[in-house]
């Protein structure tokens, strides 16, 4: 399977939430680097397969 990296911005219109929403995940640690992230630099990417599973997944 190949690995899909989203920019900040792609994953915000994909799935609906703001830039804003997809930093305070980050720094709330909801989403966590190396898993679902990752930095180039000053540069975020993120990885498709696994924020496909964060958001689609049932929120208890």
């Amino acid at each position: 399977m190949e690995n899909i990296y989203l920019t900040e911005k792609q994953v915000a219109k994909k799935y609906t939430v703001d830039t804003r929403t997809l930093y305070n995940f980050r720094k709330a640690g909801k989403l966590e680097n190396g898993i679902h992230f990752f930095y180039i630099g000053r540069q975020i990417r993120y990885k498709a397969n696994e924020l496909q599973e964060y958001f689609l997944k049932p929120k208890h």
